[in-house]
């Protein structure tokens, strides 16, 4: 029996070597050049059965157990160290844990597909004060008495590929009052971007950041609505003929499923009007704020709106008829189950923002509004001392 597994191993180490030496070790050095996780290699690697080398044969794996593991460790990092970390973290931190501590049916819905190498696993242990000594997690997991579902806050670093998985072990706490080894719990969690990459979405990406983005209690921080009410703001504040049925897009992709249904007229009516009054709208940002209580941003500013001009007589003419007033948009931003921003209040209007309406708003209103065609010259209005 000894030597029929030392010939089994032997037999192993060669056929990893060939593959490695003719499939990864040419593209190592891309591989540590680009920082692209090469997914291919994955279902490749799950062919051999290499990410099923612990598991046992019931859940598509070998059972060859730790030493052959071992051996197929050393042959793809000798091709290439970062594949060989990846490779560790997804078979011994991700499917190890599951196979030896799953129950029976969690190991039937989970470890086959990570042994074929069509999902990615990976671990999320170390925080920004917790590294080197785990016992100082702080990231906290408590159970929703209504739904059942588990709630995690918290902030983790160094989780390798977690932008690539399917699926992550997430290392949190499930008793408030615990310390050290005490209280802690392995939680597999699906990956935003595992649901993301399901069917194609539409993802339109804020301004930049300062700040971090944190998830707390599901809700997001302050920086990530502002963001996001800056960017809708940017964008139905500029529009013109030629962009504003590729912004009536872009706007109705964020709204709610309500407000999609309630606004697809108006929004199909304003895009018909724009194109023909020839009319174009600018809008210049002076501030915004955020309310807590109810998550509602303003934002509010200057907005021009002019005919639209193809040539430079025109243009002098149109400026003379502009029409520049103060003006204020109103967001209510959610965060969906996908990680997407879901807008369930947008609405406009003349003057300054209105803070009082933000206890009784409902969520819904106006998307956009077109500008109004003036028949005659508009009176242009001058800027006051108010303060923004």
């Amino acid at each position: 029996m000894h030597a029929l597994m030392d010939e089994t191993l032997r037999a192993l180490t060669e056929q990893v070597e060939a593959f490695c030496q003719k499939m990864i070790a040419p593209r190592a050095a891309e591989i540590d050049q680009s920082n692209a996780f090469p997914r291919d290699l994955w279902p490749q690697m799950g062919e051999l059965g290499l990410h099923g080398i612990t598991v046992a044969e019931e859940y598509d794996g070998v059972g060859l157990g730790y030493l052959a593991h071992v051996l197929v460790m050393e042959q793809v990092s000798r091709a290439s160290a970062s594949v060989g970390l990846s490779y560790g973290a997804h078979s011994n931190l991700c499917i190890n844990q599951i196979h030896r501590h799953g129950t029976p049916d969690q190991k039937a819905r989970y470890l086959p597909d990570l042994v074929s190498g069509k999902h990615v696993g990976a671990l999320a242990m170390s925080e920004p004060g917790a590294g080197s000594d785990l016992t100082a997690v702080r990231t906290r997991a408590r159970r929703d008495p209504v739904s059942g579902e588990w709630i995690v806050d918290g902030q983790k670093v160094w989780t390798s590929w977690a932008h690539e998985s399917d699926w992550i072990f997430v290392l949190a706490r499930c008793e408030p009052d615990s310390t050290r080894h005490k209280g802690l719990v392995l939680l597999l969690m699906m990956s935003l971007w595992s649901q993301l990459n399901q069917k194609p979405t539409v993802v339109i990406k804020p301004p930049v950041l300062t700040g971090e983005i944190r998830i707390e209690d599901g809700l997001p921080n302050k920086e990530w609505q502002e963001s996001w009410a800056l960017y809708l703001a940017h964008m139905i504040g500029n529009i013109n003929p030629r962009n504003v049925e590729f912004v009536s897009k872009q706007v109705v992709a964020m709204l709610s499923t309500n407000l999609q249904l309630e606004k697809e007229r108006d929004i199909r009516r304003i895009v018909d009007m724009m194109r023909m009054s020839n009319l174009t709208q600018s809008f210049e940002v002076q501030d915004l704020k955020y309310e807590a209580s109810t998550r509602m941003v303003w934002v509010w500013g200057y907005k021009t709106t002019q005919l639209a001009s193809s040539n430079k007589q025109a243009t002098s003419a149109t400026e003379d008829s502009a029409d520049r007033r103060r003006w204020t948009f109103e967001f209510i931003i959610r965060l969906n189950e996908l990680g997407m921003p879901v807008v369930t209040h947008i609405d406009q209007y003349d003057g300054l923002p209105r803070f009082d309406r933000a206890n009784g708003v409902t969520e819904e209103g106006m998307v956009i509004e077109p500008p109004k065609k003036s028949s005659s010259k508009v009176q242009q209005a001058k800027p006051t001392k108010e303060q923004h």
